[in-house]
C-alpha cells in the first residue's frame, strides 16, 4: 500500500548505464534478499516472483530451492561479489544473448538513459504486495534491515510488513507501479 504521494527521497549517485543478468539458486530465502540488495538487483521474471510468493507461506520458504533471473544495475563490465555468496547460493553470469531466450518479462541490454539518482520509498502491505513491487519497480530492499523483515516474513504469514525500497532512475522521484495494476 503506498498513500497517494508517496514521499520519496532521491539523491544523486554513480550514473548505472548498463543491466547486467544472473541465475541466483538458493536453499530457502536466508539471505536471498540481502544478495539482491547488495548486489543492486531485481528479479526480471514474473514466473520466479510468483514461485517464490507461493514458497513462501510457511516451512517452505526455508527448505524450497529457488532460482530467480535476476538483473543488476551496473557500468562496464559485469561486477558480481561472487565471495559474498552463502554456502547455500550459486550465481550464474549469463550473457545477454542467453537472457534473450529465456524469454524474461523485463531485459534490455542498457538503459534508455543513464541512471543517476538513486530513489528510496517507504511501502507498507503482505509480503506478496512487497515482493510484487520489488518485481514491477525494479527495486530491491533498501538495507540489510529491510531484506531481514522479508526473508523473515513466513514465520509470521498473516502480518503487514512496512519496508523501504530503492531503485535508480534518471531523474529523482519514482514512477510508482503498485500491486494489482495501479499506478
Amino acid at each position: 500500500m503506498f498513500s497517494e504521494n508517496p514521499q520519496v527521497e532521491s539523491r544523486s549517485c554513480t550514473p548505472w548505464t548498463k543491466y547486467h543478468y544472473a541465475l541466483l539458486t538458493c536453499k530457502g530465502v536466508s539471505f536471498l534478499f540481502d544478495t539482491l540488495r547488495y548486489e543492486d538487483a531485481f528479479p526480471c521474471r514474473k514466473a520466479d516472483v510468483e514461485a517464490l510468493k507461493r514458497s513462501m507461506k510457511g516451512l517452505e520458504a526455508v527448505l524450497d530451492d529457488f532460482t530467480l533471473l535476476i538483473c543488476k544495475y551496473g557500468e562496464g563490465r559485469p561486477n558480481w561479489t561472487l565471495p559474498r555468496l552463502m554456502s547455500t547460493q550459486r550465481l550464474e553470469v549469463l550473457p545477454y544473448a542467453t537472457v534473450v531466450v529465456m524469454d524474461p518479462d523485463f531485459s534490455a541490454p542498457k538503459p534508455g538513459s543513464r541512471l543517476k539518482y538513486s530513489n528510496e520509498v517507504t511501502v507498507t502491505g503482505t509480503l506478496d504486495t512487497i515482493l510484487d513491487t520489488l518485481y514491477l519497480n525494479h527495486a530491491m530492499p533498501a538495507s540489510e534491515a529491510d531484506a531481514h523483515i522479508i526473508e523473515q516474513a513466513p514465520y509470521s504469514p498473516d502480518e503487514t510488513l512496512t519496508v523501504r525500497l530503492r531503485n535508480f532512475g534518471c531523474t529523482p522521484g519514482w514512477d510508482f507501479h503498485r500491486a494489482g495494476g495501479q499506478s
